[in-house]
């Protein structure tokens, strides 16, 4: 990398890092003082006891369900597959802390990875993304209106993302990691730092089936590595038809994660089958 190239890069570095300052700014004065964006800042998610000191141990459940289902239900409500699974899994989330009279009055907030790769980013191979709070919906128990907090604050998210520009939004995601590693990485006698309750992603997989040696590969799922302090990712994979939901949780926060899975199963039930977008 020549000179030029390096002061081109710093150049674009320091502009993103303005833009995130002055965007973010924006967006916590306007959560804090009640004209509060649907989508919440980072590290504003209310307490939780999906959230505390991570054991190392951990806890893996498979569920499927249909995609079609996903896809006619996300039609119906002018919404994303992406909104309708954060939809379930806030419904799903909801009863699982009631059981536990440990339900938060605000809403539970997900960290969604969200892609910033397009065909004009010439990148052939390699991942380009960051990551956005976006809210469950955990305060609300009827689906259908749950489901418009979802669509609305992905709406907001992806507004801000677009206010950030290019590499604010990167950056984003590289800041959010930043403020909840290094306190640990620095050894501070700190408790876990996350900037959501939990995560959630949806990963696009082969309409296709494949096969290996003639032999089809039935169900894919992903597990993702966890951060301290969060003990529940949730990861969707469209396959073949078919939406494959791979758990990760660690037990000593999310004490029946059979049970968490047996309410994903039953929201997406009742949510899927409400095909009213009233």
């Amino acid at each position: 990398m020549g000179p030029v190239a390096v002061v081109g890069f710093l150049a674009r570095s320091a502009r993103g890092l303005a833009r995130n300052a002055v965007v973010g700014a924006s967006h916590a004065a306007r959560w804090i003082f009640g004209s509060a964006p649907v989508a919440p800042p980072a590290f504003s998610e209310p307490a939780s006891i999906l959230n505390g000191p991570s054991s190392g141990l951990r806890r893996l459940v498979h569920l499927s369900l249909p995609l079609h289902a996903f896809e006619r239900c996300a039609a119906d409500h002018r919404a994303s597959v992406n909104d309708v699974l954060l939809t379930i899994c806030g419904g799903a989330l909801r009863d699982y802390l009631e059981k536990r009279d440990a339900l938060p009055n605000r809403s539970l907030t997900a960290l969604v990875p969200c892609s910033l790769r397009d065909d004009a980013s010439g990148l052939s191979a390699g991942n380009r993304l960051t990551f956005m709070p976006m809210p469950l919906g955990t305060d609300i128990a009827d689906h259908r209106d749950r489901v418009d907090i979802v669509r609305s604050g992905a709406g907001e998210a992806k507004q801000r993302l677009a206010d950030l520009g290019d590499p604010g939004a990167l950056q984003y995601g590289m800041l959010i990691n930043a403020a909840a590693t290094l306190p640990r990485l620095a050894r501070l006698p700190l408790p876990p730092i996350t900037p959501a309750n939990l995560v959630v992603t949806n990963l696009a997989g082969p309409g296709e089936p494949r096969y290996l040696g003639g032999a089809r590969l039935a169900e894919i799922y992903a597990h993702a590595p966890m951060s301290d302090g969060v003990g529940l990712n949730i990861a969707l994979v469209s396959y073949a038809g078919a939406a494959f939901l791979g758990l990760t949780a660690d037990p000593s926060l999310v004490d029946d994660v059979d049970e968490l899975s047996r309410e994903l199963s039953r929201t997406a039930t009742e949510f899927l089958g409400d095909r009213g977008a009233g």
